[in-house]
């Protein structure tokens, strides 16, 4: 079978393609130098060319939102011009939205807003991973509130009959992520809670797990409200009983277990010292019986916060005992102990500013003791970025 030539502008548009999936740093202007051929040819740039012209700036540019929309525009042009095979389709605004949400500038976010309700106007349906993507963008800014507006239009157009618009893990996900971050226990379980029910209901396949859970202990240790560490523990708890119970893999980790157990450090009292140490001793316990599992081994961060609580409490000889031997404990540690966790640096900071500031009789010992161990972490990781209790 004998096949036609292929007109020239499809050319065009394969080789702006090879730029818009390449990692060169130049793609953008690389891909623009051969799109500007159908003016010089006097072609007509098709969907294909426009959109991945679109793409080499999102994946080359640091900041690609303007000349992203420059050429969005260029298409939307040529399509009011009379040409239907420059009218923008789902994937042309789905890279529009991308390169909106890279850029820094607010006001880039707000009109990623309005090409949202320009595309329903348009009659496309927006899928799960538009609103995903926009819902991530804002959670970023520590936006939660639009993230969960976004979420809801989610919801309502897939109950409207757009299938495509069914929330995806990645989507609840993200909406438990931004409710977290922003320290708001209530929304947290009222996502998690919606996406057990979208399990059960088989709009969700995939159940949260242990990382989902951590999420709402983590909402409790940023909510710094007074009753924080109490909420948080009766979630570690709940995390047990619904492993057991209904299936899910959320049996509570060492990141669990920290995020308890710091928010318990917040607190400058007596009894929460105790807590802590029960906490640890029983994470000691599961490590023990998970001996071959690496999240349930306790981290610096996990150790480092005992530490802080114990010298928060103004507790006497027991406590400062208790240190000691934590840090035997930590001096007999692999390499890997402190090269797999990524804040060492906070832990030492955090451990002595607790110590120095403790009423403890040796506390000049601890803190000898403490420079002695920070000295055997100090070639593996020095590290000061993040917090080892986030999960995402």
């Amino acid at each position: 079978m004998r096949f036609g030539p292929v007109p020239f502008h499809h050319h065009i548009a394969m080789a702006i393609e090879c730029y818009a999936t390449s990692s060169r740093p130049t793609a953008g202007v690389e891909a623009q130098a051969v799109f500007d051929l159908h003016r010089r040819l006097d072609l007509r740039p098709s969907v294909t060319s426009f959109t991945s012209l679109m793409c080499a700036y999102a994946r080359s540019d640091s900041d690609p939102a303007d000349k992203v929309e420059k050429v969005f525009h260029q298409m939307v042009k040529q399509w009011k011009a009379g040409d239907d095979f420059a009218k923008p389709n789902l994937h042309v605004y789905t890279s529009l939205l991308s390169a909106l949400l890279k850029s820094s500038n607010p006001r880039h976010f707000e009109k990623a807003q309005e090409y949202l309700l320009e595309m329903k106007e348009e009659g496309l349906k927006p899928d799960a991973h538009v609103y995903t993507t926009l819902m991530a963008a804002w959670s970023l800014r520590n936006c939660p509130e639009k993230a969960e507006v976004l979420f809801n239009q989610m919801e309502q157009d897939f109950r409207s009959g757009n299938s495509e618009a069914m929330p995806s893990f990645k989507a609840h996900s993200t909406r438990l992520i931004a409710w977290s971050k922003a320290g708001n226990p209530e929304m947290t379980s009222t996502a998690l809670n919606d996406w057990i029910a979208d399990v059960y209901s088989g709009v969700v396949k995939e159940k949260p797990d242990d990382r989902a859970f951590s999420a709402l202990l983590q909402a409790w240790l940023r909510s710094d409200r007074p009753d924080a560490a109490q909420k948080a523990e009766m979630g570690l708890k709940q995390m047990y009983h619904i492993a057991e119970t209904q299936g899910f893999d959320c049996r509570p980790n060492a990141r669990s277990f920290t995020s308890v157990i710091s928010a318990y450090a917040k607190l400058r009292d007596p009894n929460a010292a105790k807590r802590v140490v029960k906490l640890f001793l029983k994470l000691k316990l599961e490590a023990a019986n998970h001996a071959n599992d690496p999240k349930m081994q306790p981290t610096p961060v996990t150790y480092g916060e005992v530490i802080v609580a114990l010298g928060r409490s103004g507790r006497g000889t027991k406590a400062e005992d208790f240190i000691f031997d934590l840090i035997k404990e930590m001096q007999a540690k692999p390499r890997q102990f402190w090269t797999e966790c990524n804040v060492v640096e906070s832990f030492f900071g955090s451990a002595k500013h607790a110590i120095s500031s403790s009423d403890f009789r040796r506390k000049n010992v601890i803190m000898d003791e403490l420079s002695r161990l920070d000295s055997i972490a100090s070639p593996h990781n020095r590290n000061t970025y993040g917090s080892d209790t986030d999960w995402y």
